[in-house]
């Protein structure tokens, strides 16, 4: 069981910029550049809930890629769910996130995912977002995505556009972190 998070702290809300190409993985990443200016500084982070591409949903059979040698997971062909994706530093945060959500009585399907080290291919997916900055902090940090490219075909093209997100199920998501962020420890 996931113990809960010392509530004693503030909550810091962060929207970080240039996490694409070409500033990805980069000193210029805005994440990257975050984590290391708070090193050496007071602030102490327990724990980063990093938002990536949440906003795409089906409920079609075969909405959802499951990247060649990562069938053994168990994922569903469909893409009606948010992954919450974690490397093994972070594996107690990602539980604990995954119990709140379940315990908030959201209907919104979801699947934690924590990197046992040996899969290259979904250590290379994880890596994909500002979470990664984190994780090369010694922070623990969870990606919460909808799994962007492997759902979503309108990725990176003209015709993403507003009308093609499922606002409800963001509104789904967001009361699950609400009800997560704030329950009785």
């Amino acid at each position: 069981m996931a113990e809960a998070p010392d509530k004693s702290g503030n909550l810091l809300f962060v929207a970080f910029s240039t996490e694409e190409p070409p500033c990805f993985a980069s000193d210029l990443m805005g994440s990257r550049v975050f984590t290391e200016r708070i090193k050496g500084s007071d602030m102490e982070i327990r724990g980063a809930l990093v938002l990536e591409m949440v906003g795409y949903f089906s409920d079609k059979a075969g909405s959802q890629s499951i990247p060649d040698g990562l069938e053994s997971l168990g994922l569903p062909d469909v893409g009606n769910f948010i992954a919450l994706a974690a490397d093994q530093q972070s594996a107690e945060l990602a539980e604990w996130v995954h119990l709140g959500m379940e315990e908030s009585g959201s209907i919104l399907p979801v699947i934690k995912l924590v990197d046992p080290g040996h899969h290259p291919e979904l250590s290379s997916l994880m890596r994909l977002s500002d979470n990664a900055s984190f994780w090369d902090a010694g922070i623990p940090a969870i990606m919460i995505t909808d799994t962007s490219f492997l759902r979503n075909p309108n990725y990176h093209k003209d015709t993403d556009t507003a009308d093609t997100l499922d606002y409800e199920a963001m509104r789904k998501l967001v009361k699950a972190l609400v009800h997560t962020l704030v329950k009785p420890s």
